[in-house]
């Protein structure tokens, strides 16, 4: 199951961008995986306006046992969303380290794109961050599906 936000004065025809975590955890710290993903993205929820911008705040179900809950929003998606879609970010394990790591899937434009600029925001805002590639969270979904995704989490993990 997945639960779904967006913030009230968001336009439908606007460019739409998905701020997402997972909700279930494994035998690990579940405060930071992915407590930690899901504080962020409600934080951000709080801070953003919609100035344009039609944002969701996507909290997925069953991520560690298969992307399920990523999965079925993206297969949902109906034609008008997938056109209007600008990027997803994928918060995931981001409580814990000192090293933001800035993943993508697949090489899809789109996903190298974001993750450029996601690079440039950290440096702008000094923050230790290299891309990587990761091909098993959330952010996986998106991009089977030719979406742009990027997957922020931080190392060392613990």
């Amino acid at each position: 199951m997945n639960v779904i936000g967006r913030l009230p004065e968001a336009a439908e025809e606007e460019p739409l961008v998905v701020i997402g975590a997972h909700l279930d955890s494994v035998d690990t710290p579940g405060g930071n995986d992915n407590a930690s993903g899901l504080a962020a993205m409600l934080e951000i929820a709080v801070m953003l306006t919609a100035d344009g911008v039609e944002y969701r705040f996507v909290a997925f179900g069953a991520e560690e046992i298969g992307l399920v809950g990523s999965e079925q929003y993206v297969a949902a998606m109906t034609p008008d969303e997938m056109e209007r879609f600008a990027g997803a970010v994928i918060l995931d394990s981001i409580g814990h380290g000192t090293l933001l790591e800035i993943s993508r899937a697949d090489g899809n434009p789109g996903t190298m794109e974001l993750t450029d600029r996601a690079l440039e925001i950290a440096e702008a805002a000094d923050l230790a961050a290299a891309a990587t590639v990761m091909p098993a969270s959330d952010h996986a979904s998106f991009a089977r599906a030719g979406l742009p995704a990027v997957l922020l989490s931080s190392t060392p993990y613990g």
